[in-house]
C-alpha cells in the first residue's frame, strides 16, 4: 500500500509539473523573446524546454516553407497553433507513435529511425531537433518505444543523424539543434554532450554560417552563459538518481543551442 501511494504521488506531481511547465512555456512564447539575448535568469524549477522553445520560436522566420520536426518536440496543441508553425508545412519524424496526434490538422507523421530517413535530398527549408540527438543509439525502450532493437549502446551513432539532417535540408536552410551540455556522461538512455562533440557536429555539418549559444541553470533559474561556464555541467537523471544529489537542475544543468545554416 505504501508503494501504491508513493507511485500515485509521483504521477500527480508529474501531471502538475507538466501543466505548470506548459503554462510557463506558453507565456514565454507570447513574449516572443530569444533567451540568448537576455542575461536575466528565468524559468526557475523548470527543465531546459523553458529556454529551448523560446529560442527556437524566436528564430524561426515567419511565412511559409517546409519544416521538419526531427524528434517530435512540437507535437503539442499549444505549439502547433503558434503562428510560425501554422504558416508552414510541418512533418514530424519520430521513432514511434505518440498519444498526441494532429493528423486532422494537416500535420504529417513519419515513424522512422532518423539515422536512415525516408525523405528526398534537400526537401526541407527548416529543421528543428531539440533535445533528441542525445537519445540516438542508446536505450530508447525506457521511454519511447517497446521495440527491443532500439535498446542500444552505440552513442557515437548520433553522427549519422547529423548526416541525414544535412542531406534533407535545402541549401540556405537552417537546422535548429539543442542538446544537454557539460561534462560528458552516458546515462544509458541519453548522453550529455561535451565541447569536443559540439565541435564535431559543427565540423560534420559544415555550415555556411552558424550561431552557438549556451544557457545554464542555477538556483535563480536559467541564464545565458559561454561554453567555458557551461563546461562541467551535469544532468540530473530522475530515473537513476535521487534528489539531493547535485546538480540542482530539474534535468540538464546546461544546454547548447546551435543554429546551423547549410
Amino acid at each position: 500500500m505504501k508503494q501504491f501511494h508513493s507511485a500515485l504521488r509521483l504521477r500527480v506531481f508529474r501531471y502538475l509539473y507538466a501543466k505548470y511547465k506548459q503554462r510557463k512555456i506558453y507565456n514565454a512564447l507570447k513574449e516572443e523573446f530569444d533567451p540568448l539575448c537576455f542575461g536575466r535568469a528565468f524559468g526557475k524549477l523548470l527543465d531546459e524546454r523553458i529556454v529551448e522553445y523560446p529560442w527556437f520560436f524566436s528564430r524561426l522566420p515567419r511565412g511559409g516553407g517546409r519544416l521538419l520536426d526531427a524528434g517530435s518536440v512540437t507535437n503539442f496543441s499549444y505549439l502547433l497553433h503558434h503562428p510560425r508553425i501554422l504558416e508552414k508545412e510541418l512533418v514530424i519524424s519520430t521513432l514511434a507513435p505518440e498519444k498526441n496526434c494532429f493528423a486532422s490538422e494537416k500535420v504529417s507523421y513519419v515513424y522512422e529511425d532518423m539515422r536512415d530517413m525516408c525523405f528526398k535530398r534537400e526537401r526541407f527549408d527548416y529543421i528543428v531537433c531539440l533535445s533528441t540527438l542525445e537519445h540516438v543509439g542508446l536505450d530508447n525502450t525506457k521511454l519511447y518505444t517497446t521495440e527491443s532493437a532500439y535498446n542500444e549502446a552505440t552513442p557515437q551513432s548520433y553522427t549519422a543523424v547529423i548526416d541525414e539532417l544535412h542531406r534533407v535540408l535545402k541549401p540556405g536552410g537552417v537546422l535548429y539543434l539543442s542538446m544537454p551540455f557539460g561534462e560528458y556522461a552516458d546515462h544509458g538512455w541519453l548522453q550529455v554532450f561535451d565541447g569536443s562533440m559540439v565541435d564535431e557536429i559543427i565540423q560534420r555539418f559544415n555550415p555556411s554560417s552558424y550561431e552557438e549559444g549556451y544557457c545554464r541553470y542555477s538556483d535563480a533559474g536559467w541564464s545565458v552563459c559561454d561554453r567555458r561556464t557551461a563546461n562541467g555541467s551535469r544532468y540530473f537523471d530522475v530515473h537513476n538518481e535521487s534528489r539531493g544529489q547535485e546538480p540542482n537542475a530539474v534535468a540538464a544543468e546546461a544546454v547548447v543551442l546551435l543554429e546551423l545554416t547549410k
